[in-house]
């Protein structure tokens, strides 16, 4: 055990993150999904810039893929004899396979967990109407947009980008006369 550890950067960016997350949700009275924001700005937050910029890119698109993907099961539910009886046992496992085979195609390989899960979240829910069922996905995407980027604009803000000393724009390369 060490007494001694002191939070590191990438630490004291995330519970920023979280904070301002916590913050706008309760202002835009999203109280009731605070907590997937919230995974969401804790999930993007990264190393630098451009890792917490593509990741949340790839959370968001995997969430918004799932989302329709999910959609599409639950929608195509209402037609299949039996599913919440247990047909979903098969039906779903081949959503999955599509998803799967979508975020290859376009390559989101690191959206491919988030879609999967968000593609479960939605097509099994059995209480849902078909309504509810599109509130429930978009508020999903809306969720993760709202953690990712706080996420990134707290990243950009504490750690913002430095220019590389061979980037043509950077002060150290600039003559003066």
């Amino acid at each position: 055990m060490d007494l001694h550890y002191r939070p590191g950067m990438r630490s004291i960016k995330t519970v920023i993150a979280v904070f301002f997350t916590l913050a706008i949700c309760f202002c835009l009275k999203r109280t009731e999904t605070i907590t997937v924001a919230a995974i969401s700005a804790i999930v993007c937050m990264r190393q630098n810039n451009q890792e917490t910029l593509h990741f949340s890119l790839m959370r968001l698109l995997g969430t918004a893929l799932g989302g329709l993907i999910g959609f599409i099961a639950a929608f195509l539910s209402e037609y299949i004899p039996g599913y919440s009886q247990g047909v979903f046992l098969i039906v779903v496992p081949l959503f999955l396979i599509f998803d799967l085979y979508l975020c290859n195609v376009f390559h989101l390989q690191l959206a491919s967990t988030i879609s999967c899960t968000v593609v479960l979240l939605v097509a099994l829910n059995f209480e849902r109407t078909q309504q509810d069922t599109v509130f429930y996905a978009l508020n999903r995407v809306a969720d993760t947009l709202i953690g990712a980027g706080v996420s990134l604009l707290v990243d950009l803000a504490i750690a913002p980008a430095k220019a590389k000393p061979d980037d043509e724009n950077s002060e150290e390369n600039h003559e003066v006369s």
